[in-house]
């Protein structure tokens, strides 16, 4: 990277809920030898990672008219120059938005919606991958099979409503119009926590080994060498003229690596992991934003293993506010 001794970064982070918060919050606040400064905000006062950052602001929702103007509102007063989104909806609505944020002297770097529209879409990604030359499991017609299968939202996170489903009496209720249907394919899960430049290029990628995940979130993992896998990541990237953070998921089977899903987002898992093993990506954002450029950090520490655990954070309030202790 081309941190410089001295570097001042003065960035507002939104979603401080999300465990993907604290895990930006933490990778930034590791970094030595640069001026620091994070505001957080979330529509819960009690959000997490609203007692990390040096100041904290409750946000209206997302769908409320004049989200976007209350950031920038919030940016103009405390003097910030980066944005962090977090969160997948949030993702979109700022992507949408992202001249409005860069009139107003607020640096973001988001995938822009046409891709946005493809990645979030889990039906749209399977037939961009299939067009693309890009190996992904096939798609399924519920009715015929055939079974064991694979069911998940068209559009979501964290897994939910994701599962094999091995007969068609297991379908009962599921919503067919809402869901897509794909072949199961059995082989080791991985995930490669990657950040692209704006001219589409790989600027760090480290794969890990989901060992075990609760809520769709990995909290034992190692990181591997998965050069096949990185290349296939080097080729979407460059193909979906994609740019900024995101964790591609794949399955290592019998007839090589098929590709799952791509998340436009800062991991919520692996995160932690993938800084511990050597590139820091959300420094390197910044220093992108600040510069217009990095060094790539394509090399990182292999088996490496992390496990998770829960920790605590204690508040008082005081005459209306509240205050780590």
């Amino acid at each position: 990277m081309i941190i410089m001794s001295g570097e001042k970064y003065d960035v507002l982070i939104t979603s401080a809920g999300v465990a993907s918060a604290i895990n930006v919050i933490s990778s930034l606040r590791s970094a030595p030898d640069i001026e620091l400064r994070i505001v957080a905000g979330d529509m819960d006062p009690l959000a997490p990672g609203l007692f990390l950052a040096d100041r904290s602001y409750t946000l209206p929702p997302i769908s409320e008219k004049g989200y976007i103007e209350e950031l920038i509102r919030i940016a103009d007063h405390e003097k910030l120059d980066y944005l962090i989104p977090i969160f997948s909806r949030e993702i979109e609505l700022i992507s949408s938005r992202i001249d409005q944020l860069s009139d107003n002297d607020l640096r973001c770097m988001l995938p822009m919606p046409s891709t946005l529209s493809i990645v979030n879409d889990k039906e749209k990604f399977s037939s961009w991958l299939t067009e693309n030359d890009i190996t992904g499991p096939a798609s399924i017609d519920p009715h015929e099979g055939p079974y064991p299968l694979f069911v998940k939202p068209r559009r979501g996170s964290s897994s939910k409503g994701a599962r094999s489903v091995s007969s068609i009496e297991e379908l009962g209720t599921i919503d067919i119009t809402s869901n897509i249907f794909q072949e199961y394919i059995e082989g080791k899960e991985y995930t490669i926590d990657f950040l692209a430049s704006r001219e589409h290029e790989l600027m760090a990628a480290v794969p890990r080994e989901r060992i075990e995940v609760k809520d769709g979130k990995a909290v034992k993992a190692r990181t591997v060498m998965l050069p096949e896998g990185v290349d296939i990541l080097r080729k979407i990237v460059r193909d979906l003229e994609y740019q900024g953070p995101g964790n591609l998921q794949v399955i290592k089977g019998k007839k090589g690596i098929f590709v799952i899903e791509l998340n436009p987002r800062f991991a919520a898992g692996g995160l932690p992991l993938a800084t511990a093993s050597g590139p820091n990506m959300p420094l390197m954002l910044l220093e992108m934003l600040s510069n217009g450029t990095t060094e790539p950090m394509m090399g990182y520490r292999s088996d490496l293993l992390m496990v998770r655990y829960l920790s605590d954070i204690f508040i008082e309030e005081r005459n209306g506010l509240l205050k780590r202790i």
